[in-house]
């Protein structure tokens, strides 16, 4: 990515398409699991999970931006 411009753009694109999905598989979580125990549990995973994912696609992205 010779350009600033397009890793700026990919670490943005990836922290919305991780928002998006963690939004998404929040929303399933709260409608078709009923135990409050069972339902924080995958609430506190889904999170873990997905700042997980998307710290590591951050980082991807910017080791290859700069040149790593």
């Amino acid at each position: 990515m010779a350009v600033p411009m397009s890793g700026f753009l990919s670490v943005l694109l990836v922290v919305v398409l991780t928002y998006h999905a963690y939004l998404g598989t929040t929303v399933v979580v709260e409608d078709y699991v009923h135990e409050h125990g069972l339902k924080l549990l995958w609430m506190v995973s889904l999170r873990f999970l997905f700042v997980l994912c998307g710290g590591a696609s951050i980082f991807s992205v910017l080791r290859i931006a700069f040149g790593g």
